[in-house]
This record gives structure tokens, sequence and C-alpha cells, in this order.
């Protein structure tokens, strides 16, 4: 077995790089926020609203309060942050074993088994700001629906089953990653429906989430079910 390669069941987790710039912008948001808050509650900061300086006692507590709750924000975002980068980080991981993938987001988790899980592809996301255009990318799972009731033509209807953020978990590039993780994911899907992919025989892991890789120990049974769900732990 190669370096680039390694025994399944194995683990997925956040890589620290991806997020070290959040961390840093939510600590500097967090304090800047918490400091105008303090000042603000003791009058000691200028406040204007519609170019009306703020001197009504009640009013300046009304704004204090709002950016206590923007501190609040903040701080949740720290925490978030932090629990990723927790050593085989237990609230954000990816499992994958020769029965399925599990994906783990806080206490809640997706399981998908191979049998029943569709082609992997790649979804871009379009979001608008004042700041300018933001794409994000991400790996997908797609399943056919039901068209709605009086719906007509041809077009397909897709439901988003899971969605996979591959920057936290590849090497920077997001729309390599997205398309290097459908690829790879949807590979070790076909190799399950060949009967070719089980807990003996090595798996190839792309060079890019090389380093997000952790082993895991085999275990006698699997809590992947054997059809599309998601469960809530």
């Amino acid at each position: 077995m190669t370096q680039s390669e390694i025994t399944l069941p194995f683990r997925l987790v956040p890589r620290k790089r991806s997020q070290i710039a959040p961390l840093f912008v939510l600590c500097f948001a967090f304090v800047l926020v918490s400091m105008s808050a303090l000042l603000t509650a003791n009058g000691r900061m200028r406040i204007k609203i519609s170019g009306e300086v703020v001197t009504d006692p009640t009013a300046r507590m009304l704004v204090a309060l709002l950016l206590v709750a923007g501190a609040l924000l903040c701080l949740g975002g720290i925490v978030a942050v932090a629990a990723k980068m927790l050593p085989h980080s237990p609230f954000f991981h990816i499992n994958l074993s020769s029965d399925g993938i599990v994906i783990r987001r806080w206490f809640r988790q997706q399981a998908l088994s191979w049998s029943q899980a569709p082609k992997f592809e790649t979804l871009e996301v379009e979001t608008n700001s004042k700041r300018g255009t933001r794409i994000s990318r991400y790996t997908v799972v797609m399943q056919p629906v039901t068209p709605p009731a009086g719906t007509t033509g041809r077009g397909a209807y897709l439901e988003e089953v899971v969605r996979i953020s591959a920057d936290e978990y590849g090497a920077g590039n997001e729309e390599e990653d997205a398309a290097i993780l459908a690829e790879w994911l949807d590979a070790l899907r076909k190799l399950a429906a060949e009967q070719r992919l089980d807990g003996n025989a090595p798996v190839e892991v792309p060079e890019a989430f090389r380093s997000s890789v952790r082993p895991l120990a085999a275990t006698g049974g699997s809590n992947v079910p054997k059809s599309l769900t998601v469960e809530r732990s």
C-alpha cells in the first residue's frame, strides 16, 4: 500500500489552513463589536441615525443591545470554527466506509449508502452583495423527484440530498476541489456497485485530500443505512 492509499474505513476532517482566515476575521469582528457595544452603553461613543446624534439613553441602550447580539453571533462563529479545528473533528467530518458515506455537522448527520446513492456532481451557487458577486462551489448529490402538480414540459426535476463544501477538506482551489471530490466519491460508488469496495482493499486518495484523511478502526458492522436517509443523533 502506497502513501496515497488507505484502507477503509477512514475519515476526512476540515483542514486547519482553511479555518485560519475565518477565525481571524471573526475574532477581529468580535473584539470590534464588543468594544463598540461597551462604549455605546457607557455613552462614550457618538452615534448618528439619519444624521441626528442619538442622545436618548433608551435609544443608545437599544443600539448597544443590537451590538451585543452581533458580538454573540461572532462568538458563535468562533466556536464553530474552533470545533472544526479540534483533533479528529468530532463535530465536523466525513466518514467513508465500504457501505457508504456519513457527513457530520454538529449533532446532525446525513448517511448515504453506496448502493442507493445517485451520482456525485458539482454545484455552483452565486451570491450577490454590495461587495460584488461570490461564487461558491460544492460537491452534491441530487436525486430525481416527482414534478410539482400542474407542471408541464420535459424538464428534469432534481432535489439536493447532500451538499459538501469541498473547500474545507481540499487543497485550496475551491473549483478544482469540488470537481475532484465529486469524481473520487463517484468512483467509490461505482466500485461498491461492482462489489470491489471492501474494508481490506486499499483506496486511492486524491492528493488534494490526503492531508485531511484520518484512519478509523474497522468495526464489525456499519451504521450506514441501505437507502437514502437523513439521520439525527
